[in-house]
């Protein structure tokens, strides 16, 4: 198997705060797919300096055979977090969540890990695939590939700064649905946009996708939605992510409703809870 690693940042191991661990689980029909210098550099590599960026503790891992119950020349990818919550500090699970929270968007770096079985289609019809120049001169591989933001910092510097934060939604699979995830009766008005990078204009324009299915399929520029109890605190929360490097925005509120909405008003959208099971 993996052998035990542990991986921090020099700030986590300076002041002991380990706030996550993660351990990985990689089956495979032969291990030769595992212990290669192609996966090693092409995921693992990876995969531990996603660590290093976050401070997280890379502990455990197990590479088994699974000869003849996993498809010849095939590996599995899984995994395990644990999360510890820091002395004092109380988790963010939804809990208090509530109309007149003020909505905080904060950037993507692109598609981050969703949406990719329209994106290869995509791929398939364009003259150059994979290859196809952008507006921004990347080609469409190196723009759908742009490594994803990780935004642990973020959280802990927020937590750290005693803002009042009541959720907290990952924009992925499922896109701009993901802001009604929480089962409250809630409406979720956005009054203010990130700017779209490129690579979606270029897939909406392609695909001749509507604006509804870009934000229902892909987080159209915005990687994390941030909730908190006033609009103070959302302006905290983008003084913040700057800090961080990240671009943010105070975009709507929460507002109290008889059944769970997102009101998109610059797109002229609204994605209704009833289409969202998740």
């Amino acid at each position: 198997g993996i052998k035990t690693v542990a991986v921090m940042t020099n700030d986590a191991a300076a002041t002991g705060m380990q706030t996550v661990l993660i351990s990985l689980y990689l089956p495979s029909s032969t291990p030769e797919l595992v212990f290669n210098e192609l996966f090693m550099k092409g995921f693992l590599d990876g995969f531990v300096e996603g660590c290093r960026q976050v401070g997280c503790v890379y502990f455990s891992g197990e590479t088994p055979q699974l000869k003849g119950k996993i498809i010849e020349g095939k590996l599995d990818i899984a995994g395990a977090l644990f999360g510890l919550v820091p002395a004092g500090k109380k988790p963010i699970d939804g809990m208090e969540l509530g109309a007149g929270d003020t909505i905080v968007f904060i950037e993507s770096s692109g598609p981050h890990d969703n949406g990719f079985t329209t994106l290869r289609q995509l791929a398939g019809k364009l003259p150059d695939g994979y290859r196809t120049k952008l507006s921004d001169g990347r080609q469409y591989f190196d723009a759908i590939n742009a490594p994803t933001i990780l935004y642990t910092k973020l959280v802990q510097d927020l937590m750290e700064a005693n803002v009042n934060v009541t959720n907290l939604e990952p924009v992925s699979g499922h896109g701009w649905q993901k802001l009604m995830r929480n089962k409250k009766p809630l409406r979720y008005v956005i009054e203010n946009m990130l700017e779209v990078p490129s690579v979606f204009e270029f897939v909406e324009k392609e695909m001749n996708m509507s604006k509804k299915d870009m934000i229902s399929v892909f987080n159209y520029g915005v990687g994390l939605a941030v909730f908190v109890k006033t609009e103070e605190d959302g302006e905290r929360v983008v003084e913040i992510a700057k800090k961080c490097g990240l671009k943010a925005v105070v975009a709507g509120n929460v507002e109290a409703s008889e059944k769970r909405e997102v009101v998109v008003k610059p797109l002229d959208v609204v994605l209704s809870g009833e289409e969202f099971t998740l």
